[in-house]
């Protein structure tokens, strides 16, 4: 289980920090990229 800031917290990104959590986002969904593996349980 993954653990993603909520559309409150990213309202408070930067643009361009913004841009690169939804494109790890869209990454994670099509699979290529796992999101903060550091977080997945073994």
């Amino acid at each position: 289980m993954t653990v993603r800031p909520t559309i409150v917290e990213v309202n408070y990104l930067s643009p361009s920090e913004r841009h690169l959590w939804w494109g790890g986002l869209r990454r994670a969904r099509q699979g290529s990229t796992p999101v903060r593996t550091d977080l997945l349980p073994d």
